[in-house]
């Protein structure tokens, strides 16, 4: 394990990297002198996803937050359709904690071949390198923001692809499950 840090009155930053994959890890401190509160920013950026497959929401059992918070792993009775990728997927989780409680903002970036389903909310299901799942999604509301573009493949023989970006604002958003089928 490689441990570097950097330490700041204002900027802590470490990088871990743990079986091969690196992991960053960003803590911030920033004081609003002006409202009279204090917001810390814990910014994590998982790198090792291996595959994407989604589901629709209303498939999903209700209130996985509530589990996932006292540690319960969410268990899903249904498969996810795979997500073909091309290239990496990358996911950045930032948390931020002020006087009101906390907050994650999900950010999932990847690109693919298929063209995902638009007319119901969707809810992902992510495989990392050390074969754990994660789903990101939930049956209540705020459902995924999903943006995409189409970009055409070079001359040499790269496909033409849709870039998702999937951004996620609740208490907690990525969620530990197990895919019992």
């Amino acid at each position: 394990m490689c441990i570097t840090s950097r330490k700041n009155a204002k900027h802590q930053k470490n990088r871990f990297e743990f079986s091969g994959q690196k992991l960053s890890f960003v803590q911030s401190v920033h004081n609003l002198s002006q409202i009279g509160t204090t917001i810390h920013i814990m910014k994590v950026s998982y790198p090792g996803i291996v595959s994407i497959g989604f589901l629709f929401a209303d498939n999903l059992p209700a209130n996985t937050a509530y589990s996932a918070l006292a540690g319960i792993p969410v268990n899903l009775f249904l498969r996810a359709t795979d997500v073909p990728l091309s290239g990496k997927a990358v996911c950045v989780v930032e948390q931020s904690n002020d006087s009101n409680g906390s907050a994650e903002s999900l950010t999932l970036s990847f690109s693919s071949s298929y063209r995902l389903p638009r007319h119901r909310a969707v809810a992902f299901v992510l495989k990392d390198a050390n074969n754990q799942s994660w789903l990101i999604g939930q049956l209540e509301r705020p459902h995924l923001s999903i943006t995409s573009s189409q970009q055409t493949g070079t001359p040499d023989g790269d496909p033409a692809v849709f870039v998702y970006e999937v951004k996620q604002t609740a208490p907690i958003c990525y969620k530990p499950c197990k895919v019992m089928v």
